[in-house]
């Protein structure tokens, strides 16, 4: 910025002319330090200049929290010596007679892990009726990086990309950050980084607990992408035999974007968040080995030439009678009834693991089941089914304790988008696939 202006006065010493320049438009520091700001002017004044910053977080997806940091301002003429304040905590004086400055702003040390944070700050001359000729049109970018954050962390990660990752132990009673990203897209994920997360991991932890007994869930990821429409998916991590270790992924801009009006809104103000979690939730209480769902390390070939009444699918073979695929697989598809609608949504037709989990999800969402007959659509027989499994009634009024659950009729979707880009459904088990999309929106 510019002080121009040239006048006469009966003073030894009178100049109202300098250039005033800024070393760094982009001046950052650690939590817990002072964001220090060098202002250089060309020719000494023989006039204060009083200066108000201006502190902008708009447009800024990573925005600083007013408390990581102190709307004070301070002072020096003398390279840091001393230190000199105004009442008004956010005026500088730019004192007659000196040519260097520092400016400081303290930052505070909250002992909690979050992203880098930044703002922007410029300046207004508050007695700008003293110079003919003055220009001040400088912008500053100020960050400051947590402490707290320890970049390993993200380094050693190997899940999906995310906003962020929590690993979960001790039973699903606890868990600690394993993933925060560092880049954010809009503001939104920055109020999720700053407490909102801890809402979606404690019910996720109270439903991981209605699950069966040695079936885990050993990590939580979670992304808020509005633009993506994946809804969530599940995989079993764990390479031994025999062993459930799943890993969850969940979008939730579901969570925190109504899907009708596109507006933000309260957490799962409309039950479409709690909807696709009880869908995935219902893929790991069919999928499971633990529970005996799914038998692992059998080849689709072995599986179905042993029993052709198994059901072999990429998690290994469903051959157990009992199991919840095979018992919907022998009444819906082995002996498949054709009363339309023969499916609860459009997604439900992407294959029979995404079937049994919408056919869930709508059992467990609605609030009254009519009672159906071989006459009945399929698609109210198969919700009848479920709701006949012991397991499944059971959890019906404990899911409903921990979520709002949208009501969903028939051929409604529960998923939106949870398409290619192609158009082609995803089943929320092709884990691969959905991890390469992620990883190209991510690039």
């Amino acid at each position: 910025f510019v002080l121009l202006n040239a006048c006469s006065k009966d003073d030894d010493f009178v100049n109202l002319e300098s250039k005033i320049t800024v070393e760094s438009h982009s001046i950052g520091t650690t939590e817990g330090n002072f964001l220090i700001i060098n202002l250089n002017l060309s020719e000494a004044l023989s006039e204060d200049v009083i200066l108000k910053g201006l502190i902008s977080t708009d447009d800024i997806p990573a925005y600083i929290n007013d408390d990581d940091y102190k709307k004070e301002f301070e002072y020096s003429s003398n390279n840091g010596a001393t230190y000199n304040s105004e009442n008004d905590k956010l005026m500088i004086r730019l004192k007659a007679g000196a040519k260097k400055y520092k400016i400081r702003i303290p930052t505070i040390d909250d002992e909690k892990m979050e992203t880098n944070e930044s703002f922007k700050l410029s300046f207004i001359i508050e007695n700008i009726e003293k110079f003919k000729s003055l220009e001040f049109n400088e912008e500053l970018t100020l960050s400051v990086s947590d402490n707290d954050f320890d970049d390993a962390i993200n380094k050693n990660y190997d899940g999906p990309p995310a906003l962020m990752a929590f690993d979960i132990t001790n039973n699903h009673s606890e868990y600690k950050i394993a993933y925060l990203s560092q880049k954010l897209d809009d503001q939104l994920q920055k109020i999720v980084i700053d407490g909102e997360y801890k809402k979606a991991v404690d019910d996720a932890l109270k439903m991981f607990n209605l699950l069966p007994e040695d079936v885990n869930v050993v990590r939580f990821v979670i992304s808020l992408d509005s633009s993506s429409g994946l809804g969530g998916f599940v995989y079993n991590t764990s390479s031994e035999e025999g062993k459930d270790e799943w890993l969850m992924f969940m979008n939730l801009s579901f969570a925190y974007i109504n899907t009708i009006t596109n507006e933000q809104m309260s957490y799962n103000e409309d039950g479409a968040y709690g909807n696709i979690f009880t869908h995935e939730f219902g893929h790991i209480a069919t999928l499971n080995y633990s529970a005996e769902q799914v038998t692992q390390g059998v080849s689709m070939e072995d599986c179905i030439t042993s029993n052709p009444s198994n059901l072999p699918l990429y998690e290994g073979c469903v051959d157990n009678p009992d199991a919840y695929l095979r018992k919907f697989n022998d009444l819906f598809y082995i002996n498949e009834s054709i009363n339309e609608p023969t499916h609860v949504s459009d997604y439900a037709r992407t294959n029979i693991p995404e079937d049994i989990a919408e056919t869930i999800s709508h059992f467990i969402t609605q609030k009254e089941i009519p009672e159906s007959s071989t006459s009945s659509s399929s698609a109210l027989q198969k919700i009848n089914h479920i709701g006949d499994q012991d397991y499944f009634k059971s959890l019906k009024p404990k899911i409903n304790e921990i979520f709002k659950l949208g009501l969903v009729g028939f051929n409604q979707e529960i998923f939106q988008y949870q398409v290619d880009g192609d158009g082609n459904r995803i089943s929320c088990l092709d884990h691969e696939k959905l991890i390469e999309i992620l990883e190209k929106k991510k690039q």
